[in-house]
């Protein structure tokens, strides 16, 4: 079964057939707006689902994934679209210009 079942409409219950989980129907959009107002409260800024879009194509960055996969990840039909994420991350210049100054044995070349 996927993951929204066969059913229309959204969760009317807790009854189910037989080996369904509440994973097996389909959410209303009353528990979403519901689920982001309380996650939006408990870390104290706006939840919703473009945010976590954003944060989800931001990580994709901060660890290095290539902009290719990051695109077939999030769906985009261009490779504009995940690069807009690529600006620089607080202490990401500092990083990069470290690389600059190691040695081939790893030793740190700059002088103090």
């Amino acid at each position: 079964m996927s993951l929204a079942g066969s059913h229309q409409g959204g969760v009317t219950g807790r009854e189910g057939g037989p080996g369904e989980t509440m994973f097996d129907r389909p959410v209303g959009l009353g528990v979403l707006r519901r689920l982001f107002t309380v996650a939006s409260r408990a870390v104290g800024f706006p939840v919703n689902p473009p945010c976590l879009r954003h944060t989800y194509a931001t990580l994709f960055c901060q660890q290095g994934i290539p902009d290719r996969v990051a695109m077939e990840l999030l769906g985009h039909t261009s490779l504009q679209m995940p690069q807009r994420f690529s600006h620089v991350f607080d202490g990401e210049q500092w990083k990069a210009a470290a690389k600059l100054f190691l040695t081939d044995n790893g030793d740190d070349a700059r002088v103090p």
